[in-house]
């Protein structure tokens, strides 16, 4: 398999600003894009999970979707040394923003306890009501109505301690009324493959392997737990596949999760299963057993084939335009030569 998931697939939403350097050994992608690929490939599907996560009732069928921009800009104040204050822009990134029937929500994928995320979140629903608010203003003056967009979270690795939503209180301090909003927090290792498989969660299937980082020891699955890792990754590809084979899960879903499980599989192999590991050249042999989509280098080959033949189209439509151009040329010279041909003709006269 040649895409490969770019290390930060351990460190989702830490540092959204990096980007995955380029290899030659295939291409390059990052979880976030991964995650995305998966969560936008089936529009259905990721209305059941919001149903599913935030208790609510669209219709998967028939229920209005939007995909909103997930790049938000503030101000940036930063205090340097000489005590000067340097003030400009910072671009934060948000995982996912959009609208189902009107309604505004966000998704956020995380793979360890992040103290701030508190903070994140009310940082990013902010950011999106506002842009909200800018693009579609208020009917009345001197009135308005806001929505702060609903959030969930979904942690991938198994921390200690980890509430089941966040909590984010709004007060006002003078009449004392508070009002409450939580953010569901999906615990990725609390659910087994057939709780996955379920309506509603089945397109987090192809993170399930994540939780395997908890059995690494001293940076190394032994042998073991790399067993279990193989056969974890076969029995979600199989229950995938079974899906997809029963109208369960679209052609394009189960293209984008194979990418991820498969890549993920790939990472998990060079980074923890040592060659020297018994268990090494049998996970190898699930590895290579796995069939499923077409690959992304299929893919990106087919992909070129296609722009190679527009190229070569182009290339003769431009030569025919080329040479229509030459033809007109010389229509034009001929044109002119018997022009000057009268006018001598004009002027001996």
């Amino acid at each position: 398999m040649i895409v490969t998931l770019h290390k930060d697939v351990i460190g989702i939403g830490s540092k959204p600003n990096n980007k995955p350097k380029e290899k030659p050994d295939g291409i390059r992608i990052t979880a976030d894009e991964a995650i995305k690929g998966i969560f936008f490939a089936d529009k259905k599907e990721l209305i059941r999970f919001v149903n599913d996560t935030l208790s609510t009732s669209h219709d998967p069928e028939t229920a209005d979707f939007l995909h909103l921009p997930t790049e938000f800009i503030s101000k940036k104040t930063t205090k340097k040394d000489d005590n000067k204050v340097s003030k400009g822009y910072d671009k934060i990134f948000a995982d996912m923003f959009f609208i189902i029937d009107g309604i505004m929500y966000g998704l956020e994928f995380q793979t360890q306890r992040d103290k701030t995320m508190l903070c994140r979140i009310v940082e990013y629903q902010f950011s999106a009501l506002i842009r909200s608010i800018k693009e579609t203003p208020f009917p009345n003056e001197y009135e308005g109505e806001v929505a702060l967009p609903h959030m969930a979270l979904v942690q991938l690795e198994e921390s200690d301690d980890v509430p089941d939503q966040y909590k984010l209180w709004f007060v006002n301090k003078v009449t004392g009324k508070k009002l409450l909003q939580e953010s569901p927090i999906v615990k990725l290792w609390e659910h087994t493959i057939e709780d996955l498989a379920k309506d509603g969660k089945k397109l987090l299937l192809p993170l399930a392997p994540i939780m395997f980082r908890k059995k690494v020891k001293n940076g190394v699955l032994d042998e073991k737990s790399a067993r279990e890792f193989g056969q974890f990754n076969v029995d979600v590809f199989n229950t995938m596949d079974s899906l997809n084979k029963q109208d369960e899960l679209s052609d394009r879903a189960l293209e984008e999760m194979y990418f991820a499980l498969n890549s993920l599989f790939e990472y998990f192999l060079k980074k923890y299963i040592r060659k020297d590991n018994p268990a090494r050249k049998e996970v190898e042999t699930m590895f290579a057993q796995l069939e499923g989509p077409l690959t992304v280098s299929e893919i990106y080959k087919a992909e070129n084939e296609s722009l190679a033949a527009e190229n070569e189209a182009m290339a003769a439509e431009n030569e025919a335009m080329a040479a229509e151009n030459e033809a007109m040329a010389a229509e034009v010279e001929r044109l002119r030569a018997e022009l000057e041909a009268l006018k001598k003709e004009k002027a001996e006269l």
